[in-house]
Formats: structure tokens, sequence, C-alpha cells
């Protein structure tokens, strides 16, 4: 027998359905659904959402139950701990970079949601991807082994320069490797809204719609991991043997510049600015070098990260009582830097400079042949289209000063010049994600400068 109870929820949504019929069918767990009632209570609008229990055969409701389970732990298996293992490795130590430990229970608790969701029926257009490249769709192999082509991802859905580190991983594995790559929808969208997304040369896909089972694909990890940051500090598998047969997950926030920065010049001519965006950082650039009156100039781009990162560094112990005290003496002896290297016989330094927080860079900053974006424009200074412009505008200058972060990190390699970063600022035996993929690259132009010695340079 099968015995029906409906239960009403209030939930907070614009869209809400209820069941039209129950199948005959016991087994089924399809219903089909009509748009029912909704109430409008301040700004708020309540749905009343009629939801079906179904009670059937002991027998029958404890072996699904089970099945459940079983899918659920495999799908961990299979798709969460493949994508933030490299921060499960870590996860008993003391010393756990913060972020990360929050970016991996974020990640954990959408693929376990993920696993919930019904599966697309076998053969439907989302198991596709587009491979650029070859102008066409490949079927995503859900792991047989059919002598495929390796596919490769790294899904993160963090901020601009994370997913920027995402895109270039995956074109070091195209280009040296021939693989074939995808980002998620949310990745391209983000990278979307500052640069073309016709010329990135990767496909959009959600794998976790696909129609495969939990637990039948199997993602090899190519990358050694730090266990406290989860930086990748070097190659625990050689790519070259994973060329057919192979789902290659990068992880989430690895950062390997010591891989994308051997393919850099690819990455530079994929990076195509959006025309608005591009137009309005030449023409910032445009107005410096005319108040210059003729002289040469030579443009720094300067990029101060302030806000989220240091609170979770001071929170972690990195760099307690360091952090927040030392910025503005660095900059400002690396701008005195740039100028004797740059400067003199007829050439200026103008320096550019972008933050998260232009209040906190002008009042520590503002100094004669210093610059900021807010003086050349009306355009906000927070928001998507701020966050392209300061982008563009250090990857449009000969050099970089930069204190933390993968936005600075990208300013600099998209400019091509000098890069002069910190070091010295975090406690003993302590680094941060920074320090960490500094010490795996060698990186052309990079300089670090102690902040225990800032007479060295």
């Amino acid at each position: 027998m099968l015995l029906v109870i409906l239960i009403p929820i209030h939930v907070y949504k614009t869209y809400i359905y209820e069941p039209k019929e129950v199948p005959e069918d016991r087994n089924s767990k399809h219903l089909q659904t009509k748009e029912i009632n909704r109430e409008t209570r301040g700004e708020e609008e309540i749905v009343t959402l009629t939801l079906p229990i179904l009670f059937v055969d002991k027998e029958i409701d404890e072996e699904d139950n089970i099945e459940k389970e079983d899918n659920i732990e495999q799908h961990k298996g299979s798709y969460a701990v493949t994508e933030d293992q490299h921060n499960d490795e870590g996860s008993g130590e003391a010393e756990e970079d913060v972020e990360n430990a929050d970016d991996r229970e974020e990640e954990d608790s959408e693929d376990t949601e993920k696993a919930r969701q019904p599966k697309a029926a076998k053969g439907q257009n989302r198991c596709r991807f587009r491979v650029p490249a070859e102008n066409r769709t490949i079927a995503f192999p859900c792991g047989a082994r059919t002598g495929f082509t390796s596919i490769v991802k790294s899904v993160c859905k963090t901020q601009l320069g994370n997913q920027l580190s995402s895109l270039a991983a995956l074109v070091y594995f195209q280009e040296k490797h021939g693989m074939h790559a995808f980002l998620d929808p949310t990745q391209t969208r983000a990278l979307g809204q500052v640069f073309d997304k016709a010329r990135l040369g990767v496909g959009a896909f959600d794998f976790y719609r696909c129609g495969c089972r939990p637990g039948q694909q199997n993602w090899v990890r190519p990358l050694k991991v730090d266990g406290v940051t989860g930086v990748a500090t070097g190659l625990a598998v050689d790519p070259a043997t994973l060329a057919t047969d192979t789902l290659v997950g990068l992880g989430a926030h690895t950062t390997p510049v010591f891989l994308f920065q051997q393919v850099m010049d690819e990455v530079r001519s994929r990076l195509v600015f959006k025309p608005k965006i591009l137009d309005m950082a030449k023409d910032i650039l445009d107005k410096i070098r005319e108040e210059q009156g003729g002289q040469k100039v030579v443009v720094v781009g300067v990029h101060a990260r302030r806000g989220d990162k240091l609170a979770v560094w001071r929170r972690s112990g990195a760099a307690r009582g360091v952090l927040g005290r030392y910025e503005p003496r660095f900059f400002h002896h690396c701008m005195g830097v740039m100028r004797r290297r740059y400067g003199g016989n007829g050439t200026r330094v103008a320096f550019l400079v972008t933050s998260d927080n232009p209040a906190w860079a002008r009042h520590h900053l503002a100094a004669a042949g210093v610059h900021f974006p807010g003086d050349y424009t009306r355009a906000p200074s927070h928001g998507i289209t701020a966050l392209g412009l300061d982008l563009a505008l250090l990857s449009l200058s000969s050099h970089t000063i930069m204190d933390y972060g993968t936005f600075g990190l990208w300013g600099g390699l998209l400019a091509g010049g000098d890069i002069l970063a910190p070091r010295g600022y975090t406690s003993p035996g302590r680094l941060t994600p920074d320090l960490v993929w500094w010490a795996a690259a060698t990186t052309p132009g990079l300089q670090l400068v102690d902040i225990r010695n800032m007479t060295a340079i």
C-alpha cells in the first residue's frame, strides 16, 4: 500500500512547486509539478511548498536508503575528495590556512548537494563539452577506458585571480600535453565579465550534471601540494604518462605558477579584455602621460591587497602583529627602487595604484608621481568594472609592485616586467600561499624584498 502525507513548509523563493500527482509505480521518484500559492509579507515573499512523504514496504525503503547513502559516499570519493584532496591532507595540521578550510567546507557541502540531484539521462547533450581548438564537442567519458584524449579540470568558484590561475593551469596541459580541458560554467561567467569568452580557448561544462554514475570517475591528481596552504609545489606524476584514458584534477586553489609560467605567452594571447574595460584603461594611461609634459614615462602598476586576506592571515596566526603595519613603508621603498632603476635622463616614473581599499591606498601612498584610477574616471571604485579596470591597468604597466594575492600576481604576470613583492612578514616556520608559489617557481623579473632589511636593494 502507498500512503502519501502532504506537509506544508514556508520557504523564501520565487518559484516553488508541488506534486500534481503521485505515480502508481511505487519505485518511481519522478513527480509532476505545478506552481502554487505565494504571499507577500513586507519585502519578503513567503511561498507555501507542499512536499510528499512516501511510505513503502520496509524492505524496499531500507534498500533504497542504503543505495542513496552508498551513492553519496561514492560521490564524495569521486568529486569532493578529488576536488579538495590537497586540503584534506593537511586538515589535521594545527597550522592549516583558515581560508582554505572555509573553501573546503563550502565546496564539500556543494558537492554533496549535487550528489543528490537527479542524474541526466544517458546520451543527453549535457554530457558533451566543447573543444574550441578543434571546433567540435566531445562526449564526457565518465571514466570508461575507450582510448579518449585525457581531460583536465580545475574547478574554482572564488575570486578573479584564482579563476585566472585555474585557466592558466589548464592551458599548460592543453599546450604541453595535448589534453582536453573544461571550466565550470560559473568560471567562464566570471572570466567573461572581464575578458572575451570566445578567446579563452577552454569550453564550459558542468560535469556534475552529466549522466555519470557517482563513483564511476577516477580523477588523477598530478600535483604535489603544500599541506598547509594547498598551493602546488611540483609534479607528483609526469603528465606525459597521462595522455589518454585519464581524468586529471588540479584542485581548486593550487595556483601552480611553476607550470603556467611556461605558457604565459599563450595565456596572454587568450586573455583579451572587453573593449569597454580596455578603452577606459588606455584613456587613463594616456592622461597620465599627457601630464608629464612630453617626457618619456615608465608606468609602474601598484596593487595593495587589503580586506579579507589580512583578516584571514591574522586569524590563522601566519603574520600576526606584522600585517597592516609595514605595508606603507614597503610600497614607498619599492617606489624608490623603481625610480632609481628606470628614472632619470629625461624619463619619469609614474606609479598607478590599484587596491580593493582605495581609501587606504590614497591615505598611505599619496605622493608626487603617484596616481589613482579614481582621479581619471567616473567608473565606480568597486564592482566588476572596477575589478576589470584595475587588472587592465596593471597589465598595461611596464613593471609591478604588489603585496599579496593572486590578483596582484596576475597583474605582474600580464605586465611581464619586474615584480617587487614582500617576504619576511610571516611568523617563523610559516609561509603564506604567495611565498609558497614564489618558492616553487622561477619567475623572470621577480625580486622579493625582505621587509626586515629594506635597504638591501
